[in-house]
C-alpha cells in the first residue's frame, strides 16, 4: 500500500511540475535549473496587485479577451519563494532577440511591486537576505546536532535473538 502510494505522489508531481509543451518540443523548468529571469515582489504586495502584475505587465490581455497571453519572447513563468519573499521565474525562448528581452526586464524593472531582478540563475540557489540565511543555517546545522544527540543505539546480544 504504501509503495503505491509513493507511486501515486511520484505522479501527482510530474503531472503538476512546470511543463509546457511547445513545438512538439516539451520544456522543464522548476527552482533547481537555471532560468533566464527571476524577479522578487516586495513585501506587502498584494494578490490584486500580483495580478494585475501577470496580466498587464508580463503578460497581455489576447485579441479574443480570453486571459492574457506572454510577453513576446517568454515561454515558461512559475512561481518561486524565498526566504519570505514571493517571485516569479521565467524561461525565455531558445530564439528569442535582444529586443524582446530587453523589453521584458524593462517592463519588470520598471513595476513600483518588484524587489529584485535576477538573470541567469538557479532560484534555489538565490540568496535575498545574507543575515537571514546565515541565521538558518546555523538553525539547521543545530537541528542536525540535536537529532545525533538524541538517537538511541540499541545494542542486543545476537546470541539470544537466534
Amino acid at each position: 500500500m504504501r509503495g503505491g502510494f509513493l507511486i501515486l505522489i511520484a505522479l501527482l508531481s510530474l503531472l503538476f511540475s512546470c511543463r509546457q509543451q511547445v513545438n512538439d518540443e516539451w520544456i522543464v523548468s522548476n527552482p533547481d535549473l537555471k532560468v533566464s529571469i527571476v524577479f522578487y515582489f516586495k513585501k506587502g504586495t498584494t494578490n490584486d496587485e500580483i495580478n494585475y502584475f501577470h496580466d498587464n505587465v508580463v503578460g497581455r490581455q489576447r485579441d479574443d479577451g480570453r486571459g492574457t497571453d506572454f510577453l513576446d519572447g517568454m515561454q515558461v513563468k512559475f512561481q518561486v519563494r524565498n526566504q519570505d519573499y514571493e517571485g516569479y521565474a521565467i524561461d525565455l525562448r531558445k530564439n528569442v532577440t535582444q529586443e524582446e528581452r530587453e523589453n521584458i526586464l524593462q517592463a519588470i524593472n520598471s513595476s513600483p511591486l518588484i524587489y529584485k531582478v535576477f538573470e541567469n540563475v538557479v532560484p534555489n540557489e538565490i540568496v535575498l537576505d545574507h543575515k537571514k540565511a546565515k541565521q538558518e543555517k546555523e538553525e539547521l546545522e543545530r537541528t542536525k546536532q540535536d537529532n545525533r544527540l538524541t538517537k538511541a543505539i540499541v545494542v542486543t546480544d545476537s546470541d539470544k535473538n537466534k
